[in-house]
């Protein structure tokens, strides 16, 4: 989960040496997350010195006309069925927590799950109980009808909470591409869906060799500008909004 801060991590595991972590240490510290058995090394429970942290950054955001809401915890994952529940109680203990701080939109992920039959119902157990003025954020690769009915049903027992594709792109295979009509076919999915929003994975000033797809820009004259992705999205947008 993206937005771990360091005092988490480095008190109850080996600094990062660039490579990505093997699955074994991430699902100890997922099993151990939902458990509250991660402490940093002021013997703060993790829950809390995360939330402390999320804290700091709406401090300084906050007040900007610029920033629209705050996501709180990026792709949890769940490796066991319980898991679900404990995810629901993490998002109600953050938003009561957040909700000191901030009235702008709170977004919860949705669960990445590690089990065979993930389904609506589990998922809809990730949920906070109070959903006022939150959003449902769902990553999507890619963002297939299939997987667009799946999260709508579980939107439906939610009692239709809004949906945002917080991440979308045509895949994680090795030379994944991303045409003009592959995003022309994924926002018509989204305008039928009538979704909250969406975001492109991704705009970074690095680029992905291994998946083409992940990248929207390029660097020109020590700039970061966009590239043939980015401008075959703006023609797709362009195209769905004429039609």
């Amino acid at each position: 989960g993206i937005g771990m801060p360091n005092s988490l991590l480095s008190a109850n595991y080996q600094k990062n040496t660039g490579r990505r972590p093997n699955r074994n240490v991430i699902k100890d510290f997922w099993n151990k997350w939902w458990n509250h058995k991660i402490i940093n090394r002021e013997n703060v429970d993790g829950w809390e010195a995360q939330i402390s942290f999320v804290k700091e950054v709406i401090s300084y955001l906050n007040n900007n006309k610029s920033t629209f809401g705050f996501e709180i915890l990026n792709e949890p994952q769940v490796y066991h069925v319980l898991d679900y529940n404990k995810v629901g109680n993490y998002h109600n203990y953050a938003m009561q927590e957040l909700r000191k701080c901030t009235d702008k939109l709170l977004f919860f992920n949705a669960a990445i799950s590690h089990i065979p039959f993930d389904n609506p119902i589990l998922q809809s157990r990730v949920a906070p109980t109070t959903r006022v003025n939150t959003v449902y954020d769902v990553h999507m690769y890619p963002p297939s009808s299939y997987n667009m009915r799946f999260f709508r049903l579980v939107c439906s027992l939610l009692q239709n909470v809004q949906i945002y594709i917080g991440e979308f792109n045509s895949g994680y295979k090795y030379g994944a591409n991303l045409s003009k009509n592959k995003l022309m076919k994924y926002l018509k999915t989204f305008h039928k869906f009538k979704l909250f929003g969406w975001a492109l994975w991704r705009w970074y000033y690095t680029q992905d060799s291994n998946i083409p797809a992940f990248n929207l820009t390029k660097i020109c004259n020590r700039k970061i500008s966009k590239n043939i992705n980015f401008c075959n999205l703006i023609e797709a947008v362009r195209g769905i909004s004429l039609q």
